[in-house]
């Protein structure tokens, strides 16, 4: 299988450079129907819905190039090695129930409405604790993804994905 792919949970953002959950994929992988969810907030769930599930994908991807010594070598991995997509996908998953959970999808915009006040949430605070511990395992290549040191490898930087 060539990698990035796209399937009926996640697809490639070529542009960006990340996987983005889909809207059948939050609904296969934790049974929450998110257009529902962002539609009881008022909001129109058509262009919405998309928004909110590429802001997650974002936020778990700055989270983790943060943390590297080498952020294109771990884009590389992000992209074209098999076990971190099942491993971003996980992720991804539980990002959008922590995010869901906690109220924070009225949060993507910078402010609350309800209480008209700025939001300000801290990086690490903005990430589940499910999913930091799963970037703090190690990937079967030995790799960890939240490992903050400097990686020297060769690799072949942005060619296909």
């Amino acid at each position: 299988m060539r990698y990035p792919y796209d399937d009926n949970d996640m697809i490639y953002d070529y542009s960006r450079h990340m996987y983005v959950l889909t809207e059948n994929g939050v609904l296969n992988h934790t049974g929450i129907h998110i257009n529902t969810e962002i539609v009881t907030l008022g909001r129109d769930a058509t262009t919405t819905v998309k928004r909110v599930l590429r802001k997650i994908s974002e936020q778990i991807y700055r989270y983790i190039y943060g943390l590297s010594g080498n952020p294109s070598f771990v884009e590389y991995l992000l992209a074209c090695y098999a076990p971190c997509r099942a491993l971003i996908k996980d992720c991804l998953t539980d990002q959008t129930e922590y995010v869901i959970e906690n109220g924070f999808l009225t949060d993507f915009s910078g402010i609350n409405a309800a209480k008209a006040t700025a939001v300000k949430i801290e990086r690490g605070d903005a990430v589940s604790l499910l999913v930091r511990d799963r970037l703090s395992e190690p990937l079967p290549n030995g790799y960890v993804l939240s490992y903050c040191g400097a990686v020297n490898a060769v690799f072949p930087y942005r060619d296909g994905y």
